[in-house]
């Protein structure tokens, strides 16, 4: 866990200086951030497994200190390489879910199972959202709380620990709850996403008038 940190630190940190620098000397252009990105993903991603740690982990710390070398226009362009490569990952591989869905182990889990899944979509973050609302300055009231807590949906990340879960302990049962969870992500966060962020807008807005 210990090198995913540090070596992922250190390949983020470094690319993001050599396409500051690209960039400086005009060598690159915006429609090459994409290729740029996915490179720095794969390498990153092959890399660190093949020396048999943390490949997901170094991943995220990469894009991390990744960012952290950006500017705010830069930010916005690679948030635009993102929402780009997540559609064109993400859509076939819930396709692929969605054919492998164990109806039959969900019909055995009952109600329990639902309310398991429900549980956990609601807890899984937001009690330490509320533990740690007075280290973090963005998190002003009770309602930007509940936001932040309820808008983290479970998907591609989950699919992934689960199949490794289930290869180190063996416990097939992991399947039908973890797909469980996933599927009423999927369902409750894209149902509810557009109407409470329209109600969350409208209540900052109208608390900006009346302050």
């Amino acid at each position: 866990m210990g090198v995913a940190v540090i070596l992922g630190a250190l390949i983020g940190y470094t690319a993001g200086h050599i396409l500051r620098k690209a960039q400086s000397k005009k060598t690159i252009d915006e429609s090459s951030y994409v290729a740029y990105t996915l490179s720095l993903t794969f390498l990153t991603l092959g890399g660190i497994k093949l020396i048999g740690s943390d490949g997901i982990l170094a991943v995220f710390v990469a894009g991390a200190f990744f960012s952290a070398t950006s500017t705010e226009k830069e930010r916005r362009d690679e948030k635009r390489v993102v929402e780009g490569s997540d559609r064109f990952f993400t859509i076939p591989i819930f396709t692929l879910l969605g054919l492998v869905l164990p109806w039959q182990e969900w019909g055995k889990l009952g109600l329990e199972g639902l309310m398991l899944a429900l549980l956990i979509l609601i807890l899984h973050r937001t009690p330490i959202l509320f533990s740690i609302k007075p280290l973090v300055p963005n998190l002003k009231n009770s309602l930007d709380v509940l936001f932040t807590g309820w808008f983290g949906p479970i998907g591609v990340a989950a699919l992934y620990y689960v199949r490794l879960s289930m290869r180190q302990t063996g416990i097939e049962e992991l399947w039908p709850v973890v797909s469980l969870v996933i599927c009423m992500s999927v369902v409750l966060h894209g149902i509810t996403a557009t109407y409470f962020t329209k109600l969350y807008g409208k209540y900052n807005q109208d608390k900006s008038g009346n302050g």
